[in-house]
């Protein structure tokens, strides 16, 4: 089980569902109709009136969306933009920003030099299209935006579910064919990848 009896103040009725490693689920249906809300309930984005959220038989802490990050569940949102990058960084600031991986022991040259090391395997991974990594992550197209967020969690050491809302919305054929390659690939390291979206 991944989540029981999950419900919030935008659900209309409580939610169960399953979910093993491996597999990619989907959620799909017309806009309102409650599927960000849900995953923002399961990412502790929004508060839950009830319901668990089960990791490996252990339930996920209720409180932020840090308490989800540090037991594994990361969300890429609907609105990227608006709740998934920071316009004004840079693409190796936006891909090292989750709090999880940052080392206060490493010295300060040291830390950077593991960021940069980080944001170019990134890069070449998820063919991400940039002049070097330290351009404004803004100046990139939406697709090569949507797979520096991607890059951000996967690079997350204990990374056990993917949430990807609207992960193809408004990027070119190419970017989502990338999309759709990545989505395998994260399947076939054992991870849960729940995926929304309207197409």
């Amino acid at each position: 089980d991944l989540v029981r009896g999950l419900a919030g103040a935008a659900l209309s009725a409580p939610v169960d569902f399953s979910v093993r490693g491996g597999e990619v689920l989907g959620f799909f249906g017309l806009v309102g109709a409650g599927r960000s809300e849900l995953m923002r309930l399961l990412y502790n984005a929004d508060p839950r009136s009830a319901g668990q959220v089960l990791l490996d038989g252990a339930p996920v802490p209720t409180g932020a969306p840090t308490d989800a990050i540090a037991a594994g569940i990361v969300l890429c949102p609907e609105d990227r933009k608006e709740q998934g990058i920071l316009a004004t960084a840079s693409v190796a600031e936006n891909i090292n920003i989750s709090v999880s991986r940052i080392d206060l022991r490493a010295g300060l040259f040291l830390r950077h030099k593991k960021e940069a090391a980080l944001a170019d395997e990134f890069i070449a991974r998820l063919r991400i299209k940039t002049p070097n990594r330290q351009q404004e992550i803004r100046l990139l197209s939406g697709g090569n935006q949507q797979k520096v967020i991607l890059a951000r969690w996967l690079a997350e050491p204990g990374l056990k579910v993917l949430i990807l809302d609207e992960p193809t919305r408004g990027i070119d054929v190419g970017a989502k064919n990338d999309i759709y390659r990545i989505i395998h690939e994260v399947a076939e390291r054992g991870c849960c990848v729940i995926v929304v979206s309207s197409e």
